[in-house]
This record gives structure tokens, sequence and C-alpha cells, in this order.
């Protein structure tokens, strides 16, 4: 079919068409069945490759959709993926500095709590040194207490032993000085002493 002679008749059947009266004078009154069959007829003579030329455009236009979907759910679900890695970051970041302050704060705790433990532990042995200091100068005084007071009773009974020997000396020479009055004349030299007489035996002390 010739294009040509069916854009001619939709051309005839245009300028033949019927006006409008004033105001649509502009418009013309066209039977819609044969419009219609003079486009099925342009339609059907259209050339192959117009036809072929018309599907790749719907086949582009259509794999343009299908790629721009595409691209927008890839590019949703990167966005999705971004704000979930910069919302794991966040609470990372977060969870991090959290950490940090904790070990900030602990540092510091322990630093203190050590040197209140060196303080007490001076504190505990300035008291330990001055209790020390206390105990030896009290056990010296006690020392020196005792060492003082024995030496006293040692005094005491060095002095009642030299005053029990003092008299047990003059009693000694009491009697030494009474042996010596009473004694017997000493016999001449050469001649033995006199031997004691034997003591008699009393007869009463004999058995019968």
């Amino acid at each position: 079919m010739d294009i040509y002679k069916v854009l001619e008749d939709l051309e005839k059947a245009i300028r033949e068409s019927r006006r409008m009266p004033w105001p649509w004078q502009d418009c013309s009154v066209i039977r819609c069945d044969n419009f219609l069959k003079l486009l099925e007829r342009s339609r059907e003579g259209l050339p192959e490759e117009i036809k072929q030329a018309r599907w790749v455009a719907r086949e582009n236009q259509r794999i343009r959709d299908e790629a721009m979907a595409r691209a927008e759910k890839v590019e949703s679900t990167a966005q999705d993926r971004v704000r979930e890695m910069l919302r794991s970051a966040q609470e990372e970041a977060a969870r991090l500095v959290q950490e940090s302050e904790i070990v900030v704060r602990s540092r510091q705790e322990a630093q203190r709590l050590m040197a209140e433990a060196e303080d007490r532990a001076r504190a505990r042995e300035a008291e330990a040194a001055e209790a020390a200091r206390k105990v030896r100068e009290e056990a010296e005084a006690f020392s020196q207490s005792t060492r003082r007071e024995v030496e006293a009773w040692s005094l005491r009974v060095l002095n009642g032993m030299e005053g029990e020997l003092t008299r047990i000396l003059s009693i000694v020479q009491r009697g030494r000085e009474n042996l010596v009055g009473t004694a017997p004349a000493e016999p001449p030299r050469g001649t033995a002493p006199e031997a004691p007489s034997p003591l008699r035996e009393n007869p009463r002390g004999r058995s019968h």
C-alpha cells in the first residue's frame, strides 16, 4: 500500500469536511469511521523499517525504564547500606568514646586510689614508727627502773648479809676469846699430850 496515497486521502477528507458555524469556524466535522479507516490504512502502509524503528524505540524505552528502575533500586539499596554503615560507624564511635571515657575515668580512679593507699601507708608507717619509738622509750624506762630496783634490792640484801656476817663474826670472836681464856697450858716440848681418860661405863647401862 502506498503511504502517500493514504496521506492524500487524509488531507482530502480534512479539506472536504464541513465547517462549524461561528465562533467555531476553525473546526471541522469529520466522520470518525472514515478517519479511523484512513489511520489504519496509514499504519498498515508504514515501511517495515519504520515499524522496526518504532519497536526499537519502544524496546529502548522499556530497557531505559527497567535500567532506571534498577538504578533507583540499586541507589536506594546503596543509600540504605550507606545509612546503615553510617549508623553503625556512629554507634561504634560512640561506644569507643564511651569506652575511652571509661578507661580515662578508671585510670584516674586507679591513680586516686593509689595516691590514697600511699598516703595511708605513709601515715601507718609514721604511726608504726611513733609507736615503736614509744615502745622503745617505755622499754628503756622500764629497764632502767627495773635495774634501779634490782640494784636497790641487791644493795639491801648485801647490807643485810654484811650485818649478819658482822654479827656472826662478832659471835665467833667472842667464842674464840672465851675458848682462849679457859684453855689448859701446853705440855712441854718432847712429851706427848695426856690422852683423855676413858669414860667409865655406867653399871646401870649393862644388861643383866
